[in-house]
């Protein structure tokens, strides 16, 4: 699918592998294609959103069609069947499921999105994507093979996979897994990052050069949040 075109709800269908309920499809209906996307509750939007929660191997998406997030780490959802009605939260902390008591319909109209993917790209920060846009690169992604055979192919920069931090209290050394997770230089503080099929580093003269690199080998764009 090219990143180019809109979305519509049987795309959405397909990707996610289930039924949108149908106060989704009223919406869709009853509002204007500017409105709802100027809101964030597109078929696009959507999707995104459900790709990228999908990649979380800590989140249960099956059978659930993910709305929004709540600005604290939790997410909204409803059941991904003609019949839902009802929207409810998946919490991280305390994990589990929560009743917010809140009805679907209401919910679409009345919220605004904050997973929003026309943000623009952040400054000083270098993206490697397929999709013309870095928010939408999840669409079209570079997975994670073929990012560790480009990673081995270039120069100035090397896979590492997992993050340490140090607990302050034990000083105990913690590993954290991060597949894709890249050293750039030698400087053991900068890294390249990997998700949502996309490659992230810090834009600077040097990792330009090796940005550049990479995207070639991957024929993919190369994005700055500077221009």
């Amino acid at each position: 699918m090219a990143v180019s075109e809109e979305v519509d709800v049987v795309q959405l269908e397909s990707r996610l592998g289930g039924v949108v309920p149908t106060a989704y499809r009223s919406l869709l209906a009853g509002e204007s294609p500017t409105a709802l996307k100027a809101r964030g509750f597109d078929a696009k939007t959507l999707l995104i959103l459900n790709l990228e929660l999908r990649s979380h191997e800590h989140i249960e998406c099956e059978g659930r069609l993910f709305l929004n997030k709540d600005g604290c780490g939790n997410y909204y959802f409803s059941d991904l069947e003609a019949a839902a009605s009802r929207v409810l939260l998946w919490s991280y902390d305390p994990p589990g499921i929560e009743d917010p008591n809140r009805l679907l319909e209401p919910y679409l109209r009345e919220e605004e999105q904050l997973c929003r993917i026309d943000w623009p790209p952040r400054s000083g920060t270098l993206y490697i994507c397929r999709s013309a846009v870095f928010g939408e690169s999840i669409l079209e992604p570079i997975e994670l093979d073929e990012w560790l055979t480009a990673l081995e192919r270039t120069e100035g920069i090397a896979h590492v996979g997992y993050r340490e931090s140090t607990n302050p209290f034990t000083g105990e050394t913690m590993r954290f897994e991060d597949p894709g997770l890249a050293r750039v230089g030698g400087d053991a503080r900068t890294y390249a990052r990997f998700f949502y099929g996309r490659g992230e580093l810090d834009d600077c003269p040097q990792h330009r050069v090796i940005a550049m690199q990479l995207a070639q080998k991957l024929r993919a764009h190369l994005l700055s949040g500077d221009g």
